[in-house]
């Protein structure tokens, strides 16, 4: 009777297991991308709705690409690029985009991420924006300096899931016309002044 138990547990502790695609979800719609979607919604509708779907397009391909290159040839990105690019010159001009896009793209997500949460706590709780950024930071801070990423990983997979479920509760309770929806999504256009949005 004990191992039908155990193994009972056991599916249902794998049950609950999340792969990485939850933690890439939390870095990527967090607290800035979702004040910038609701921005650009009441600014414009579902006009730019086709972005979306078009980043998503963009996103998968260039996943697949990489995961391809993993399966296929056995190495990473970081690697590719290395036996691609022999000569020295070459390999510093493409360690240095590498570095910069990582680190220019990491602090403009975290930066959006920042000021997201702080304009909604704004909202909340009122304060200061910048007061809410810089207590953000240092509980950022804090998170990362203590090292406890598994708990750290639970909170990002609950707050994903929090979301998702705030997402579709949202779009019920809102109910947009399919019509207009099925245009925004399918049809690119871009309103005047709406470039830098797309």
């Amino acid at each position: 009777m004990v191992a039908p138990l155990v193994g009972k547990q056991i599916a249902r502790r794998r049950a609950w297991r999340f792969g990485p695609g939850l933690l890439v979800t939390a870095a990527f719609i967090g607290p800035g991308t979702v004040t910038k979607a609701t921005s650009v919604g009441a600014a414009y509708g579902y006009t730019l709705l086709w972005s979306v779907v078009f980043a998503v397009i963009t996103a998968i391909v260039f996943q697949e690409m990489s995961a391809r290159l993993g399966v296929v040839r056995g190495i990473g990105l970081g690697d590719a690029i290395r036996g691609t690019f022999t000569g020295r010159p070459l390999r510093y001009i493409a360690i240095g985009v590498v570095v910069s896009a990582i680190g220019v793209g990491n602090a403009a997500y975290q930066t959006g991420n920042l000021l997201g949460a702080a304009t909604g706590l704004e909202g909340l709780a009122g304060g200061e924006s910048s007061t809410w950024v810089m207590l953000l930071s240092a509980i950022t801070i804090v998170l990362l300096w203590l090292g406890h990423y598994q708990w750290l990983t639970r909170l990002l997979v609950a707050l994903v899931l929090l979301m998702s479920v705030a997402f579709l509760a949202a779009a019920a309770a809102v109910r947009p016309p399919a019509g207009e929806l099925l245009a925004g999504v399918s049809v690119p256009y871009v309103p005047t002044g709406s470039w830098a949005d797309v």
